[in-house]
């Protein structure tokens, strides 16, 4: 993959985020990661969705980096919510960070409580 191909795709995989699990990126990025994570994560997506070595996404490919770049944020945001380390988020321990975060941006869970 070339330098200058990865710098042209770079922003749109931040689209690609946005629309692909962005709330899930944004998470990443807003707790701390500052973009580190999410660039490594994206060239690493770019990568095995470049089938054919070009250095460039077709369509296709442009459609499989999507998917691989979700998954990628999901991970990188499973792992920093398994504070534990066991590989396993509880029901209790969601419900609290849910509770948690809420109380602190100010949040109401509207039509919802979380036990």
């Amino acid at each position: 993959m070339g330098k200058h191909s990865l710098m042209r795709i770079l922003p749109v995989a931040v689209v690609a985020a946005v629309c692909a699990g962005g709330v899930v990126a944004s998470r990443v990025r807003a707790e701390g990661d500052g973009g580190g994570k999410f660039k490594a994560a994206a060239q690493a997506a770019f990568a095995q969705a470049d089938a054919d070595g070009s250095g460039d996404l077709s369509a296709t490919e442009f459609a499989n980096f999507h998917e691989i770049l979700r998954r990628e944020m999901e991970t990188l945001r499973f792992t920093k919510l398994d504070t534990d380390g066991n590989g396993a988020r509880s029901w209790p321990l969601w419900a609290a960070d849910v509770r948690e975060r809420s109380q602190a941006n100010g949040d109401v869970l509207r039509g919802s409580r979380v036990p």
